[in-house]
C-alpha cells in the first residue's frame, strides 16, 4: 500500500482546456479455476488456476479545467512514480499526449499551448522563477 499523492494541473490561458491525469494499472482479464475431484478408493483432488493480465493500461476521462484556475488530481496508492498528464484545448486539438512526469509533479498550461513545471509545492511558479497568476486568478 502506498501514500495518496497528488499532481496540479494549471490552467494560465484565457480558454478552458480539458485534463486528464492517470498511472498505469494492471488489469485481470481472465481468471479459470479447474477442479477434478475424483471419489474412486481414495479422495484426490487436483486443481489448476490460470491468469491473464492486461499490464500498463491507462484509462481516464477529461475533466475541464477553466482559464485562471487549476485542478488537483489525486493519484490513489500506488508503487508506479510516473503519471502521464494529457491536455487539449476545447476545440479538440491536443497540446500534451499522456506525456511523463513523477507523481506530486505540477504543471502550469500557457497561453502558446505549452506546458512547464512549475516548482515544487507550487501551483503558479515556474522553475524560473515567473508567477504565471494574474490579478484576476480564483481560488478553489
Amino acid at each position: 500500500m502506498g501514500i495518496i499523492t497528488s499532481t496540479v494541473v494549471a490552467n494560465a490561458t484565457d480558454k478552458d482546456i480539458y485534463v486528464k491525469v492517470d498511472i498505469e494499472r494492471s488489469y485481470l482479464k481472465t481468471f479459470n479455476l479447474t477442479k477434478n475431484v475424483s471419489t474412486s478408493v481414495g479422495t484426490s483432488v487436483s486443481s489448476d488456476a490460470e491468469l491473464a493480465w492486461d499490464w500498463n493500461k491507462i484509462e481516464a476521462g477529461y475533466c475541464k479545467l477553466v482559464p485562471k484556475m487549476h485542478l488537483k488530481f489525486y493519484i490513489g496508492p500506488s508503487r508506479k512514480r510516473i503519471v502521464y498528464i494529457s491536455v487539449m484545448r476545447c476545440d479538440g486539438k491536443v497540446i500534451t499526449d499522456s506525456i511523463s512526469k513523477k507523481k506530486n509533479h505540477n504543471v502550469i498550461i500557457l497561453k502558446g499551448n505549452q506546458l512547464v513545471d512549475a516548482k515544487k509545492d507550487s501551483i503558479w511558479v515556474d522553475f524560473s522563477g515567473k508567477d504565471h497568476r494574474t490579478t484576476d486568478v480564483r481560488k478553489v
